[in-house]
């Protein structure tokens, strides 16, 4: 029976059994029953005490699927799908949870570098816009330097401008930021 399993598995764990065997023991339920809660969260311990980041992954998100309700999956997972590079299926989920926590500076931020990381420079550009009115302390030269660059990328050369004034109102030192600045307004007939 299941419950059998959940105190084998328990009775290796505080053996402190390798890693290995503490997951053929969680696998055991798993056989059994899919969405066991307690079997999925070991294997993610587990694959992480291996270091085996795919298997990390999918162990969170067969963890996350059993029990989607859960906010203490969904940020973790957000994290590790985009540490591993896998931005298109961390920016639904991401998107899901400032959908239910509006106006989180951190989910907002980690949208903002998803979507630097997918190219989707307009919504970028837009989420910045806002994060940057939440939190001003976001405003920093990260911010202004990925802002320019994403403006460029989209051809938008009169928001990357903007950027480049601000970040030079705001950083004196920052000639890059003031040249550009100083050059984009000469184009635009302001330097007259």
């Amino acid at each position: 029976s299941v419950w059998l399993k959940v105190c084998n598995m328990e009775m290796v764990k505080s053996q402190s059994k390798p890693p290995a065997e503490i997951l053929a023991a969680a696998n055991d339920i798993l056989a059994i029953d899919p969405k066991n809660k307690l079997a999925l969260s070991e294997t993610v311990v587990q694959y992480d005490a291996l270091g085996d980041k795919d298997k990390k992954i999918d162990a969170m998100l067969k963890t996350y699927q059993a029990d989607p309700s859960n906010s203490k999956l969904q940020i973790p997972l957000v994290n590790a799908l985009a540490e591993a590079g896998k931005f298109e299926m961390a920016r639904p989920l991401v998107e899901k949870l400032l959908q239910e926590n509006q106006g989180d500076v951190g989910l907002s931020k980690l949208y903002w570098l998803i979507l630097n990381a997918t190219k989707d420079w307009k919504t970028m550009l837009k989420v910045g816009d806002q994060l940057v009115v939440i939190d001003t302390a976001q405003a920093d030269s990260d911010y202004f330097d990925r802002s320019i660059n994403a403006a460029v990328a989209d051809s938008n050369s009169a928001k990357a401008m903007e950027y480049s004034c601000k970040a030079a109102s705001k950083f004196a030192t920052n000639a890059e930021s003031a040249a550009q600045c100083g050059q984009g307004q000469l184009r635009g007939g302001q330097g007259r």
